[in-house]
């Protein structure tokens, strides 16, 4: 996936030649969709959003992947998977997700039509002497994001509103109803503001 120059090529074309098929379903690319330079059915979908670029930079992303001076670093084939479009769609809402500390299991957080939770993720995108692999820290933050989304859908209560201000929070929150949970909540919201930040 190197070009004459040694620069790396462009997003889709390295995740393509690195992967050639879906890396969470297994459908290997058909010989069709290279030869006709027509990529109906996969993307090479971005990790890290190249929205939330700025952010990329913030966790210090960039420095742990093979930059292209052309694209940007959110645009190295690291922070990148191919998938077919329909996965492809889940993945960017955080509907599905990979735990690179669970032997890379695929997470579905929703009805999971396709079966695919408990699947891996395939190995030919994450083999460590290829200098392509996918970065575990950014499928990680990916996998965090999924998390907090999904909690955050799911309803809640919301207690904070119960503790006046200037008192001692944790004391109020476990001397008072559903202490485990309440707990719960204010972690997950405190740990919610440090991934925003």
């Amino acid at each position: 996936s190197l070009s004459a120059s040694g620069r790396v090529r462009s997003f889709p074309a390295a995740v393509r030649d690195r992967d050639r098929r879906c890396v969470i379903t297994g459908i290997p690319v058909s010989q069709r969709e290279p030869l006709l330079r027509r990529w109906t059915i996969y993307d090479a979908a971005h990790i890290f959003p190249v929205a939330l670029e700025s952010i990329f930079h913030n966790y210090n992303f960039g420095e742990l992947v093979v930059l292209d001076e052309r694209d940007g670093s959110v645009n190295s084939p690291q922070n990148g998977l191919l998938l077919q479009k329909n996965v492809h769609a889940l993945f960017d809402q955080y509907e599905i997700s990979i735990n690179p500390n669970d032997d890379y299991r695929i997470v579905c957080f929703f009805d999971d039509i396709l079966g695919l939770a408990g699947r891996q993720l395939d190995p030919i995108c994450r083999d460590i002497n290829h200098p392509h692999h996918v970065n575990d820290n950014i499928l990680f933050w990916h996998f965090q994001q999924a998390v907090l989304a999904n909690m955050r859908r799911a309803g809640e209560p919301i207690f904070d509103e119960d503790i006046p201000p200037g008192s001692d929070t944790m004391d109020a929150i476990l001397s008072g109803p559903a202490p485990a949970e309440r707990m719960e909540f204010k972690l997950l919201g405190r740990l919610g503001d440090v991934m925003r930040a």
